[in-house]
């Protein structure tokens, strides 16, 4: 038979065969999935780092309040405490009794791997007001 004879029986039996499938099926499908364990890992890292700030943002209030700490020292305690993405910037008020202590940073800046930008225009905030305490 001649090569030319061969190749419509070649391409049939390739286009019937199902070996190779899964692989094809495989390289198509892990671009989708890399792209969403990354966008699951980036909104587990922006959860853990959200909750690190209420958490510090609660102890610096109460240290405030109770006057273990005055407002100057305020940014080295935050920088010192803070465990993932890097200080946030911190904003103490105290008036009428209270103290409120806010601390904010862009998500884009914390969110090591951004891969689609969709953190860019939001913001990590915490803010806590507790009660100043007499002296």
């Amino acid at each position: 038979m001649p090569p030319s004879a061969e190749a419509p029986k070649l391409l049939a039996s390739l286009v019937r065969s199902d070996q190779g499938t899964a692989t094809v099926e495989f390289v198509l499908w892990l671009p989708v999935m890399v792209v969403v364990l990354l966008v699951a890992a980036q909104g587990a890292m922006l959860f853990m780092v959200q909750a690190d700030y209420g958490s510090l943002a609660r102890d610096t209030a109460r240290l405030i309040s109770r006057h273990a700490m005055t407002i100057t020292e305020v940014d080295a305690y935050i920088a010192s405490r803070t465990l993932i993405g890097g200080a946030p910037e911190a904003t103490v008020q105290i008036a009428n009794g209270l103290v409120t202590v806010t601390l904010a940073k862009p998500a884009l800046e914390v969110a090591a791997i951004d891969v689609l930008n969709l953190t860019e225009g939001f913001e990590l905030t915490a803010s806590v007001t507790q009660s100043l305490e007499p002296r």
